[in-house]
């Protein structure tokens, strides 16, 4: 992979994660601007996820009509979401809009991660993987308090308008990419021969639950933390969009772990440490819940965490088998986004009914032991049969 390529692929996914993140801090904002409560405000992020399930079905497309052809079908969708509510005026027309950035996001980021895993080899695939997926945390601490600075001064639509432009501009730029060399599944390069059974020792429904579970337990406090820190500490959007920025700096702090270390210290290894680690992070919330000194470090352990464990596991997934390496990103793309609708549905209904982060925080940290113990289930090695 080039260094355009790279830099295409990376500024592309900034793009695409900024238009799904952007609502997490400001969806009490973008709720008052279309005069709607909270609760039915957070059904945007159920209708994006619920796009998101097609995922399956786009990486088997992708791997048939070519990784570039459908990266440029997914930026289009993206520009047509973002116009979409950007011009939005009523709740309907906002949620179809919202549906189709979820639908450019399920359509891109598989196919990016192939494109990838497809040219470099496993033995360091986490490195290389790590680089492209800190267009998450840039996307967060690069993009929010930009967007925090509009939509105070000018509206909550504002964002939006400049992702669309945004869009146009990385749809000229993938037109000019090439075709990396094993763009077909029938002709991936041979896996590092060292992993070339990793399929044949894992259970590998497993392994994709364990996804859902780490991506519903993010969620579950992702989507109200917003809420959480303007009500407990009355803090004003702007101060949101420079908090939520300590958070990508986190979410960047453990996708650089991934690229520098996860390669040496082991994939598996990683993703159990994660675990269990993130599990108590969760816990730590709890303290957090009277102080925002507290409140903070606690917020960045987890988002540090989960993107150490989620990134690793991308990784992971990518060599599960790598003559279908399109299909199996994208199934664990959409259960990723299963996981995340579920809890666009549970998280805002906890919080409504509680306003306090416990019961957000227990359930996080009861999927995150769940997840842990799926796992090493299912690289248990098997049992074997004595007469």
């Amino acid at each position: 992979m080039t260094q355009f390529a790279w830099l295409v692929i990376f500024i592309s996914r900034v793009v695409l994660n900024l238009s799904f993140r952007v609502v997490y801090p400001f969806l009490p904002a973008i709720s008052r601007g279309l005069s709607i409560p909270l609760q039915q405000a957070g059904l945007f992020l159920t209708a994006r996820s619920v796009t998101g399930l097609a995922g399956i079905f786009f990486g088997m497309w992708g791997e048939r009509i070519g990784y570039v052809r459908w990266m440029l079908v997914a930026l289009s969708i993206l520009f047509l979401g973002n116009t979409l509510v950007s011009f939005s005026s009523s709740f309907l027309w906002a949620l179809v809009g919202f549906a189709l950035l979820g639908l450019a996001q399920t359509a891109y980021v598989p196919v990016s991660q192939a494109y990838v895993s497809a040219s470099v080899p496993y033995s360091r695939r986490a490195r290389v993987i790590g680089l492209i997926e800190a267009s998450w945390s840039a996307s967060w601490f690069l993009g929010i308090p930009v967007c925090g600075l509009l939509i105070a001064q000018v509206g909550w639509r504002s964002p939006f308008v400049l992702l669309a432009l945004a869009s146009l501009l990385m749809l000229f730029f993938t037109g000019r990419l090439k075709a990396p060399q094993s763009d077909r599944v029938a002709i991936f390069q041979p896996a590092d021969p060292s992993h070339a059974s990793l399929l044949a020792r894992t259970a590998p429904s497993l392994v994709l639950f364990c996804t859902f579970l780490m991506a519903f337990a993010n969620e579950n406090i992702m989507i109200v933390f917003g809420a959480w820190l303007e009500q407990c500490f009355s803090l004003r959007v702007e101060a949101l969009g420079f908090l939520s920025s300590l958070a990508g700096l986190a979410e960047l702090a453990g996708e650089l772990t991934v690229a520098l270390a996860v390669d040496r210290l082991g994939k598996r290894r990683t993703i159990c440490a994660g675990l269990l680690t993130g599990a108590l992070a969760y816990l730590s919330l709890i303290a957090g819940q009277g102080s925002l000194l507290l409140a903070m470090p606690a917020l960045m352990t987890v988002f540090f965490l989960f993107e150490l464990t989620f990134v690793s596991m991308i990784s992971y997934v990518s060599e599960l088998a790598p003559m279908q390496r399109g299909r199996w990103l994208a199934t664990n793309y959409s259960l990723n986004v299963a996981g995340r609708m579920f809890a666009s549905l549970s998280g805002p209904w906890l919080w409504t009914h509680n306003h306090s982060i416990l019961p957000n925080a227990l359930t996080s940290c009861l999927c995150t032991l769940l997840s842990l113990a799926l796992f090493l289930w299912s690289i248990a090695p098997p049992v074997k049969q004595t007469q």
